[in-house]
């Protein structure tokens, strides 16, 4: 059974191409529009691994990280802005790789399939890619 991807990301366009990505590797994927709609959601489904925005409107990343058990489920950041405190933030809040948009899919795929397989939550392995 292939991993369940968790995309939660408020630009339809981002969250449509990273849903296309994810699916067209195999992966399955449930998508949200807002942090909100996916921390009430955590409860059905657990995901595998979540590629989480930082800056939404109804519930942001960082309520999103606050919110789930990041020792088990590895959170992949993309955002445009990973310089920033909020995105240092989120590294020490239990993010596990933080992408910076714009991105490209291969760095996507990649990183998801490390955090997948290199021993999710290994904070030796946390990093910032700026692809």
């Amino acid at each position: 059974m292939e991993a369940l991807v968790a995309v939660v990301e408020d630009n339809e366009a981002v969250r449509d191409a990273l849903a296309t990505i994810l699916g067209l590797e195999g992966y399955r994927v449930l998508a949200y529009s807002s942090g909100g709609e996916f921390i009430s959601s955590v409860g059905e489904r657990q995901p595998d691994c979540v590629l989480l925005d930082l800056f939404m409107p109804e519930g942001s990343g960082a309520d999103v990280l606050a919110a789930l058990d990041t020792t088990s489920t590895p959170v992949i950041v993309i955002s445009a802005e990973v310089e920033t405190p909020e995105a240092l933030a989120a590294i020490n809040g239990g993010a596990w790789d933080v992408i910076k948009k714009p991105f490209d899919a291969d760095t996507v795929l990649a990183r998801v399939r490390i955090a997948l397989t290199d021993g999710r939550q290994d904070s030796s392995h946390r990093s910032c890619h700026q692809s």
